[in-house]
């Protein structure tokens, strides 16, 4: 293998890219997902996080079924990761100031497909341009 780009987007997932990118010690670069975007419940942006709160407003009755499954529906419209202050987004952060991503590449939301399609032809471009310098991580 001459190389390797590696695309994740959740904080059990993207650990094994960076592992591997050490592991391997073939030029390559790391792409993060992105963020999803929130949804919309009753005007209002909703999250993750917000399905995890009408649960126990569920269990303690606040709540019915229907509003509690109408609410998770809407929370995740789309692609990416978790939309809270999670593991992903920060780990998203932290890869990038390491310098294993694309500058800004923690930026884009999950759902902007043409963005992550630059991405994946510049990490592309890069890793070439790494691999004709026999840049790895241990060589780096």
């Amino acid at each position: 293998m001459d190389g390797l780009i590696t695309i994740a987007g959740c904080d059990k997932n993207m650990p094994g890219c960076m592992m591997a990118l050490a592991r391997l010690n073939v030029p390559g670069l790391f792409m993060y997902g992105g963020s999803i975007m929130p949804g919309q419940y009753n005007g209002r942006d909703v999250n993750i996080q917000d399905v995890f709160e009408a649960v126990g407003g569920y269990a303690k009755g606040d709540i019915t079924f229907d509003e509690l499954r109408d609410l998770e529906c809407r929370a995740c419209p789309g692609e990416g990761s978790c939309a809270g202050l999670f593991t992903a987004n920060t780990m998203a952060t932290a890869i990038e100031v390491m310098g294993m991503s694309l500058p800004g590449g923690r930026l884009h939301p999950g759902h902007r497909s043409a963005q992550t399609g630059r991405g994946a032809r510049t990490s592309g471009a890069l890793s070439r341009g790494c691999w004709r310098r026999t840049s790895a991580p241990a060589t780096s």
